[in-house]
């Protein structure tokens, strides 16, 4: 099979991907230390710092306290990584670091076969700055390394189809077999590689060894499910847990339709969506001018290239799926996880562009680069779109009191049982906050709970500090704990710590006694 190479160049200069690969690679190593740490990147550093067994005892058991509901893969190359290095925050948000460069340079080298060099460069120009890319590329998370795997994953598919190759094939199933043991959410693209097989062995393969191709393709499946087998039942139990969560965290509704396509197309949330809304206008534009060129170009063809409809199928497939369980069934679903769409995304918008002339390619990329760059800087240079800032209200916390100061942070939500072990929010606290020794979580089934609680440590203090999420979800239960405190006590400081971005604002607040 042979793909079509496209009939205008921006440039074949090697200094134009360098020069991208030095801006994606600073993008990402920027500032990495800038932004607080979030539960889940505490919980994740917590299960790095774990000894083996208890590693892998916590992640294949959710009913365990502090169990994550994920395959074990990018836990065992934390893991290993904290032996080397260290575990800081530092530290585990470097090795994401590295995995989003190492995104950057699979992108550009692994689709050679298969991509013409001017939609390679194009790409690599738009993911290298990608927003949605580079935030996570700065996460304690799984996230960078997915989007690295789903990389050699769908590339070595392309490429086997269009070789046949069985040396394709196995680096296919490798890549495979990682992703499906490192985030859950790959299935759906695992589903999607499926049906682009099919329909390629269909519509696409004029050869006569159709069934030794078929009988190689679903040898491989077998062997898959076979490996993932032994990680069955804690998959089962994960599903289990997720299929009880929230589909979104304010119920589902059909504005969570175009931001989840903003999100993985260009990193949008709905606050900084609305306070910029030309940008994405903008953007959007430049995104269906950039599909228009797939029309306008292959219109004339009997059928669209193999390559195309392949990114569109991996692309959409995973994300309408989604979409449609979490809208029918609430399951757990947080747009973010979508993130190894991005490089795929990148390349679909990088064809379309170059269907076009030469300056008209320009245009659209200066679009790209200048929107994308405005992003970051608003994100990286700004003080109002940023992860909770637990880290500046503890500084802020360090200003104020000595080491022997009393800490009460309150609970994200209700009830929270003694038995359970200490969420990671409350883990943030103590990670920036190491040398206050006196700071505490109370726990309990209802408020009545917590405020007798906090009023069996504060009765010892003439004043203490309360710090908790403004979460809505929880306003009634804190305006009821809050309401008790202050018939005893006096309010002498009040600090709001605001973020856009997420949901609710970080309050700290100092009491004395009346």
């Amino acid at each position: 099979m042979k793909f079509p190479k496209h009939l205008e160049s921006i440039s074949h200069t090697r200094i134009y991907p360098l020069f991208f690969f030095i801006m994606g690679s600073l993008a990402r190593l920027y500032k990495l230390t800038f932004y607080s740490l979030t539960g889940d990147e505490m919980l994740t550093i917590k299960h790095g710092r774990w000894d083996f067994i208890t590693l892998i005892n916590r992640v294949a058991y959710v009913n365990i306290p502090d169990a994550d509901i994920a395959p074990p893969l990018y836990y065992l190359v934390l893991f290993t990584w904290f032996r080397l290095f260290g575990s800081t925050d530092f530290t585990g948000r470097l090795l994401s670091a590295f995995l989003g460069i190492g995104a950057l340079v699979a992108l550009y080298y692994w689709s050679k076969s298969i991509f013409s060099k001017n939609e390679r460069l194009i790409a690599l120009i738009i993911f290298s700055i990608h927003p949605f890319h580079v935030w996570y590329s700065q996460e304690i998370r799984m996230y960078a390394l997915i989007s690295f795997l789903v990389i050699g994953s769908c590339f070595f598919q392309l490429k086997y189809l269009n070789s046949m190759e069985r040396k394709d094939l196995f680096i296919y199933f490798f890549f495979t077999l990682a992703s499906v043991f490192t985030q859950y959410y790959y299935f759906f693209v695992l589903f999607a590689q499926n049906l682009c097989f099919f329909i390629f062995l269909i519509f696409y393969h004029k050869e006569d060894n159709k069934r030794r191709i078929l009988f190689s393709w679903l040898l491989g499946q077998i062997l898959l499910a076979t490996c993932f087998l032994f990680w069955l039942k804690p998959f089962l139990n994960d599903l289990k847990v997720l299929g009880t969560s929230t589909g979104f965290q304010y119920g589902f509704s059909l504005a969570n339709i175009p931001f989840t396509f903003l999100k993985v197309g260009f990193y949008a949330v709905r606050t900084y969506v609305l306070a910029n809304l030309p940008l994405y206008s903008v953007l959007v534009a430049a995104t269906l001018f950039s599909i228009i060129g797939f029309y306008l170009h292959y219109k004339k063809e009997k059928i669209v290239p193999f390559k195309i409809l392949y990114l569109a199928i991996v692309i959409l497939f995973p994300i309408v799926s989604l979409l449609s369980i979490a809208a029918i069934k609430r399951f757990a679903f947080r747009p973010h996880a979508l993130v190894l769409l991005t490089p795929l995304f990148s390349l679909f918008i990088a064809c379309g562009i170059s269907c076009w002339t030469k300056k008209i390619q320009s245009v659209l990329i200066v679009i790209f680069l200048i929107s994308f760059s405005y992003i970051l800087i608003t994100l990286n240079f700004g003080n109002e779109y940023t992860k909770p800032k637990i880290k500046d209200a503890c500084n802020y916390i360090k200003t104020k009191a000595g080491k022997d100061a009393l800490i009460i942070n309150l609970p994200f939500m209700l009830p929270l049982p003694s038995i359970v072990n200490l969420p990671g929010s409350y883990q943030v606290w103590t990670y920036y906050l190491p040398e206050y020794k006196n700071n505490y979580l109370p726990t309990g089934e209802n408020e009545i709970e917590i405020i007798d609680h906090i009023r069996s440590k504060s009765d010892k203090s003439n004043d203490f500090f309360v710090t908790y999420h403004d979460f809505i979800f929880a306003r009634p239960y804190l305006n009821k704990v809050l309401f008790n405190l202050e018939k005893d006590h006096d309010i002498v400081d009040k600090k709001t710590f605001a973020s856009k971005i997420d949901d609710f604002d970080i309050i700290v607040i100092r009491y004395k006694k009346k």
